[in-house]
């Protein structure tokens, strides 16, 4: 008898410690629809000084409101950009680039962005002037100079949200360095260094996805 009680009690305090817990749990998580964003930037290699442009169109995947102990909340996107660019090497080449990947984006509550992306595509350059083809024969023609490369990147984002403070002005600005290597380049790679400024703003396109919210006690 003494151990059929010993059991009960022991079955109270475990459900009673879960149903605190429960309470005083604040992580939660819900099926919301999110408008998807795109962005036009200009973006150069050398550091911005060879021109380009880059338009992207963001899959939203998921989304996390973290409240952190000082009471301030940062909202955190996962998402899966899809990117088409232009870059312009005067006198030498240019070069038309579509990529996807993964990106992570955080912005706190006063609209302040930081995040990182990574890339993976293809590349075509198109050579300036003119190209010739020799045949084995001896004949000789011009054609359109160019290759296709593979390349990855490694994109690091500052921003500012202006949705947060100011709902009349529906968009954020951002710039972002890009280290890129393209690849096979005469046998090896080539490392460019590109950056990009811009603007993102939400598509009239929804997409429901998983919130988040959790907070840090």
């Amino acid at each position: 008898m003494n151990r059929v009680k010993q059991t009960f009690t022991v079955l109270i305090l475990l459900f009673g410690t879960s149903a605190l817990m429960a309470q005083n749990s604040t992580n939660t998580n819900e099926k919301v629809l999110y408008n998807l964003p795109a962005s036009v930037a200009y973006m150069g290699d050398y550091l911005g000084t060879k021109p380009g442009i880059n338009f992207s169109f963001e899959n939203s995947l998921r989304n996390t409101f973290l409240t952190k102990r000082n009471s301030k909340m940062v909202e955190r996107m996962l998402y899966n950009p899809i990117s088409l660019g232009w870059f312009h090497h005067k006198g030498y080449n240019s070069a038309l680039m579509l990529s996807s990947g993964i990106g992570l984006r955080n912005t706190r509550q006063n609209g302040f962005i930081t995040g990182t992306q990574v890339d993976a595509g293809l590349m075509r350059t198109f050579i300036h002037g003119t190209t010739y083809l020799i045949t084995d024969d001896g004949d000789v023609s011009t054609v359109a100079g160019g290759y296709f490369y593979g390349y990855f990147s490694l994109s690091l984002e500052a921003g500012w949200d202006f949705t947060k403070t100011n709902k009349n002005l529906p968009f954020s600005t951002f710039v972002r360095l890009k280290p890129l290597v393209q690849f096979p380049y005469n046998s090896g790679t080539l490392i460019h260094i590109m950056a990009e400024i811009g603007i993102r703003t939400a598509l009239p396109f929804q997409k429901k996805i998983n919130e988040y919210h959790k907070s840090k006690k």
